[in-house]
């Protein structure tokens, strides 16, 4: 038997948005970004996760698992395709991609945050 929907949906949340905005809510709001922080962004959002998995690998395990029809679901896949796209650009550490990376990864966790709320309010039933 599957865990309830509220349970996995927690998982997201925790697991995948908690994780890849760590870094993310640390960038200054302005100006240089230090290196240290743009390493710790790269790490969060495109490395290995201590599970062994990478964040968007465990989205998609967490998400075939959630088997849920919200547009949230897409919302996050398209953001993690988009930071994969800029995955070079991040590693040379130009703000404006560091600064678009680190939108999508608070929007990540915000989105699936969301999501969670959500699921819970519907006592798992999704």
């Amino acid at each position: 038997m599957s865990e309830p929907k509220d349970v996995t949906a927690r998982k997201l949340a925790h697991d995948v948005g908690k994780y890849v905005s760590r870094a993310a809510r640390n960038l200054p709001k302005s100006g240089a970004i230090p290196d240290v922080l743009v390493d710790m962004l790269f790490r969060d959002v495109l490395g290995t996760a201590p599970n062994g998995t990478k964040p968007s690998e465990r989205f998609e395990i967490l998400a075939r698992e959630l088997d849920v029809d919200d547009p949230r679901i897409a919302d996050v896949r398209e953001r993690f395709a988009r930071i994969a796209a800029l995955e070079r650009e991040l590693s040379r550490g130009t703000e404006l991609v560091v600064r678009s990376i680190a939108a999508d990864a608070l929007a990540i966790e915000q989105t699936l945050t969301s999501l969670a709320r959500d699921l819970s309010r519907d006592g798992g039933h999704g």
